[in-house]
């Protein structure tokens, strides 16, 4: 998860990085809209997660999605997502915010989808 600031406001994308020509670079990016901070804390706690902001925001920015690109005989490279290691809390918040819609959980190596 990045912050742009734009116009003196700050706004939230989800981002994924991969190397391109050796060097990092963000491919595909979301937009999960202005800071909400107030509305996701209080939907953290609905869930018996009690975290100040700024705790909860650094949880969230430490789910990450690594994207290997693989060669295709048919010129567009093939691309498989995981999400980096989590800890129970960011399995937790993952879950709760909802995070699969950007970053499947599928693709996961040593992770079933069904384990809950």
């Amino acid at each position: 998860m990045i912050s742009k600031k734009i116009n003196g406001k700050i706004y939230y994308y989800l981002a994924v990085s991969a190397r391109v020509e050796g060097k990092p670079r963000i491919v595909e990016q979301k937009y999960l809209g202005p800071p909400r901070t107030s509305r996701r804390r209080r939907h953290a706690h609905q869930h018996d997660i009690d975290l100040s902001v700024r705790a909860l925001l650094d949880a969230l920015a430490g789910i990450e999605e690594t994207v290997l690109l693989y060669p295709d005989t048919c010129g567009r490279p093939k691309a498989h997502r995981m999400i980096t290691d989590t800890d129970q809390l960011q399995q937790h918040l993952f879950e709760i915010f909802q995070l699969h819609r950007w970053a499947p959980l599928g693709n996961t190596p040593n992770r079933d989808p069904h384990d809950s």
